[in-house]
């Protein structure tokens, strides 16, 4: 006997997606390309250090030019530290960055 009930016949797209999230192939990889990717899955570009309070810290990225790499270094180093220093390394850094800058543009 056919049901009457309404709903049974509708389609659930929340159905659907749960079943496209649970697909596997054979080496048990999503098969879907909008899985959820872990930092370690997507590969971090920078070096990171245990900072104070047990946070993980950037390296600080060399560029080649001695002043901006300090400033950056300090920047990485500060993030370790209070949110006063941080400010305060980020203001230094935006200082050296805006002063690197206004020297390419008078070359």
């Amino acid at each position: 006997m056919e049901s009457l009930d309404p709903h049974e016949d509708r389609h659930d797209p929340a159905h659907d997606a749960h079943d496209a999230h649970d697909a596997h192939d054979a080496n048990g990889d999503a098969d879907d390309a909008g899985h959820d990717v872990s930092e370690d899955e997507a590969g971090v570009d920078e070096t990171a250090y245990l900072g104070a309070g047990g946070r993980d810290v950037p390296t600080a990225p060399t560029t080649g030019d001695a002043v901006v790499d300090a400033a950056m270094i300090e920047l990485a180093a500060a993030e370790a530290g209070s949110l006063a220093e941080r400010i305060d390394a980020g203001e230094r850094a935006h200082r050296v960055l805006q002063g690197r800058l206004s020297d390419l543009g008078g070359a």
